[in-house]
């Protein structure tokens, strides 16, 4: 179906509050917003939220493969259409939530993911991709503005959280296009963010799958309650005194009433860093 035809027929489709949906159309703006996301002929692309098919038949023009994926059934048949004309495209009607990146991707050295997704699932999906074994060469997201921001936020300031720091242990984040509501059909009440990852390359702990995980637990229970000092979260998050977590920050370099908000991802190595020296030392003593 070509963008045209979309446009003549949209008036029969409802968006649905359940899957928080708002379409984009615009073709010169989704055309941009692949180029900005350095999608190229040679890539497979994961494409969460298909909708229509408006950015499906733009990726299924330009890339090598296409997979889209699609929770609504009745948005299926305008993407199986598409599929027609391009046979490179390969459509999934599911959740993205419960879809197995590795299968669905497999034979992919490396894939890219973009999406125009639901405000409401924001942290869930991004948390799928940064948590998933895939391999993700980047994921490009057009989310709420806030949310993109908070997720591009580097430390010391508000917008620095636990969904900034995990994003920013696995990748680059950048903002790369403000993206206006009335863009949408239909228009949403805030506007919305073009926003890009892309991976490090190694992370940290990458190659200790059980560390990673602590690592993770850890940052969680720093950002617990944003209004207190790391040392009175990691007290009830790990069941020890505030004499003992004033050691652990003392060992790692840092003043004890330090807040999370303020540390950036080499303090937050040093602190588990120190807390796990000290499991170590304890460990040995009771030998």
């Amino acid at each position: 179906m070509r963008m045209n035809d979309r446009k003549q027929i949209r008036h029969g489709v409802e968006a649905k509050k359940e899957y928080g949906q708002s379409f984009l159309t615009d073709e010169s703006l989704l055309t941009e917003l692949t180029e900005l996301a350095g999608l190229s002929a040679q890539d497979a692309v994961l494409e969460i939220g298909a909708g229509m098919g408006s950015l499906t038949e733009v990726l299924a023009a330009r890339c090598r493969r296409v997979v889209s994926v699609e929770i609504d059934p009745d948005l299926i048949p305008y993407l199986i259409l598409i599929r027609e004309r391009h046979p490179n495209l390969t459509v999934v009607h599911e959740s993205i939530l419960k879809v197995n990146l590795q299968e669905q991707m497999a034979g992919e050295n490396a894939f890219h993911v973009i999406g125009n997704i639901p405000y409401h699932l924001t942290s869930d999906i991004v948390r799928l991709l940064l948590y998933s074994r895939a391999p993700i060469a980047s994921f490009s997201l057009t989310v709420q503005e806030e949310a993109a921001q908070r997720i591009a936020a580097g430390p010391g300031g508000k917008d620095w959280g636990l969904l900034g720091l995990e994003t920013a242990y696995w990748g680059r984040p950048e903002i790369l296009k403000r993206v206006p509501r009335e863009m949408f059909t239909p228009a949403p009440k805030v506007d919305s963010a073009f926003l890009r990852v892309q991976p490090h390359g190694t992370r940290r702990y990458q190659h200790d799958a059980e560390k990673e995980k602590e690592f993770l637990r850890f940052c969680r229970a720093a950002f617990a309650q944003r209004r207190k000092t790391l040392l009175n979260n990691l007290g009830p998050a790990y069941r020890i005194s505030r004499e003992e977590a004033a050691v652990i920050l003392s060992r790692a370099g840092l003043v004890p009433d330090i807040r999370a908000e303020a540390m950036n991802m080499e303090a937050f190595y040093a602190v588990f860093d120190a807390m796990d020296a000290k499991e170590e030392e304890s460990c040995r003593a009771t030998e």
